[in-house]
């Protein structure tokens, strides 16, 4: 089975243009899986279209720090995370039994080398395990970590389904969109950064479109799986 795409196009039209999206995205609640240096980016991003967004991480000191209003991360301001906390707009907790509020969720969890310089798959797969029981149905599951072609619609998927005895594509929506966030480099701010989606079906791919271009002004779907560009 292989990731389900398009053909090769540019998006920069409405958001809301696919066919049977709903009118306005923004009331949907979004989880990001992972508080690190693309995740908690991400979360503020999403808050700042208008959504109500849930950060996930099992390190309570980031998730203490989010709460609290103060940055762990250079590229961050505490000013950027306390307007967002004043207007209620994110929050972050270790708890993965809030991932019944969430309309979708991006999973932004490291993916280092193990001793034979292969990638470990460990992080995703837990963060996996961890939000599989709590998934309600129709939710949009979003894998952002930069992993090996394949791991999407292999290991995630087989992990996601056993863990919440729903079928994706059918229960469940499953995406995957290149990380291509450098907090180094200016030119890759969000909204102008070209993101690579990936769907595991026709509607999976137009709800990681959906919202994915609520955060990114151009999107771009590739004729092949986009796990096969890392």
């Amino acid at each position: 089975m292989t990731i389900h795409s398009f053909p090769s196009y540019t998006h920069t039209t409405s958001p809301f243009a696919a066919e049977g999206l709903p009118s306005d995205l923004s009331e949907k609640k979004v989880g990001i899986i992972g508080l690190g240096t693309a995740g908690l980016p991400l979360l503020i991003e999403f808050a700042r279209k208008g959504h109500r967004v849930v950060g996930f991480d099992l390190d309570e000191d980031r998730v203490k720090s989010v709460n609290e209003g103060e940055s762990y991360l250079e590229h961050i301001s505490a000013n950027d995370l306390s307007s967002l906390l004043e207007h209620r707009r994110i929050e972050a907790t270790a708890s993965f039994k809030r991932i019944t509020e969430v309309d979708a969720a991006i999973i932004c969890v490291p993916n280092p080398l193990n001793a034979n310089g292969e990638p470990d798959l460990s992080y995703v797969l837990k963060a996996a395990e961890a939000i599989a029981p709590h998934m309600q149905k129709g939710v949009l599951i979003a894998l952002e970590s930069t992993i090996y072609p394949s791991t999407t619609d292999g290991e995630l998927k087989a992990a996601l389904e056993e863990g919440s005895d729903m079928r994706a594509g059918i229960d469940f929506h499953l995406a995957f969109s290149t990380e291509r966030k450098d907090p180094e480099n200016p030119a890759s701010h969000f909204g102008i950064v070209q993101k690579h989606i990936g769907g595991l079906t026709p509607r999976c791919l137009e709800l990681a479109v959906g919202y994915y271009s609520r955060v990114h002004e151009v999107i771009k779907h590739t004729a092949k799986s986009p796990t096969e560009d890392n």
